[in-house]
């Protein structure tokens, strides 16, 4: 994640189809600031090898990211914890 504008961010994601392809792509996203939580939404256009219009919403927090990913024939979730520290 790099902030781009006061309100949104650049998202990079690395992601594998079927075993076989890869790719890399950066996704714009939205961020408001809600009582210290970042909420944040966007969308990318993969084609139509990598699936079409992909659509992201989530929430991160300094400690947390929590983030669903959808298109016309998938779906999913990432959820990442800063882990503890000793």
């Amino acid at each position: 994640m790099t902030p781009h504008t006061p309100n949104a961010y650049m998202a990079r994601y690395r992601a594998r189809f079927w075993k076989i392809f890869a790719a890399s792509y950066t996704v714009p996203l939205s961020v408001t600031n809600i009582n210290g939580e970042f909420r944040f939404n966007g969308s990318a256009n993969l084609g139509a090898l990598g699936g079409g219009i992909y659509t992201y919403e989530g929430s991160a927090t300094p400690t947390s990211l929590q983030s669903t990913y959808e298109c016309k024939r998938d779906h999913g979730n990432f959820i990442l914890h800063r882990p503890e520290t000793k």
